[in-house]
């Protein structure tokens, strides 16, 4: 065997494994936003989604405080990164949900129309 022939038959096996990898990926994407799509639909997100957004809030009305000293330069920047992971936390599952890859039904449906 060639050593161009074993070459391609490497990137071959490389390239199968990519694919196997990558569609494993996107049947676990898949499963997790259906899975958040649910968990949006429930009582318990709504409540968990108010007390996000109260925490938000509470960030956002002590940055618009002045801060008066260094300390208080501190911690506006603290209630700037927690505000902001608050935010991703709210904001998460719909973009998992918006990225997720589709499914082959979904793709039918949209063709059908």
């Amino acid at each position: 065997m060639s050593m161009f022939q074993e070459d391609l038959d490497r990137s071959e096996g490389l390239r199968k494994s990519l694919v196997r990898d990558a569609r494993k990926a996107d049947r676990e994407d898949t499963e997790r936003a259906e899975q958040f799509v649910q968990m949006l639909k429930s009582e318990a997100w709504a409540l968990y989604r108010a007390l996000l957004e109260q925490k938000i809030q509470e960030c956002s009305d002590l940055l618009m405080t002045p801060a008066g000293s260094q300390d208080g330069l501190v911690k506006l920047a603290e209630s700037a990164a927690m505000m902001r992971g608050l935010i991703v936390a709210k904001d998460l599952p719909n973009l998992i949900i918006a990225t997720a890859p589709r499914t082959s039904a979904e793709e039918d449906d949209d063709h059908a129309h």
